[in-house]
This record gives structure tokens, C-alpha cells and sequence, in this order.
């Protein structure tokens, strides 16, 4: 699980160096919220790689469909409502 924290300490601070730097350039705090689908996904695909050999490794497959899902529909719902 210690392998697990280290990466989602890193995308947190990540997220947290890229809006201390739109803030610094453009007055006001912009976080990468338009790389939060994606982000979930490669984590999924990530922590599921890492944990293949557990026992309980198909929560993660489950987890990774779901995040794949929910991106997406976004993108296209977006695509529908782009068209319109």
C-alpha cells in the first residue's frame, strides 16, 4: 500500500504545483480539473498492475471499467452537445 500513497502523493502535489503556477501567472487558482478523468483512469490502470497477483485484484479491474466508463461518457456527452 506504501507504493500506492507515494503515487497519489504525487498526483496531489502535482495539481498543486500546476495551480500555484496559474496563480502566480495569472492571479487566480486554476487547477488541471480537465485531467481528472483521465488522471483516474491511468491510476486504475496503474494500481491494477500493481496488484495483479493479490487475491482481490478484480476490484481494481471493476474500478478501472467504471473510470473508463465515467471518462468516456464525458467526452462523449460532450461530443453530442458539440454537434448541437
Amino acid at each position: 500500500m506504501e507504493r500506492e500513497l507515494k503515487i497519489v502523493v504525487l498526483v496531489f502535489l502535482t495539481y498543486l504545483i500546476f495551480g500555484l503556477t496559474s496563480f502566480f501567472q495569472t492571479g487566480s487558482l486554476i487547477t488541471p480539473i480537465f485531467l481528472t478523468k483521465v488522471i483516474l483512469v491511468i491510476l486504475a490502470l496503474i494500481f491494477l498492475l500493481m496488484n495483479l497477483k493479490e487475491q482481490n485484484h478484480w476490484i481494481l479491474l471493476y474500478a478501472l471499467i467504471g473510470f473508463t466508463a465515467f471518462a468516456l461518457q464525458t467526452i462523449l456527452s460532450l461530443a453530442i452537445l458539440h454537434k448541437k
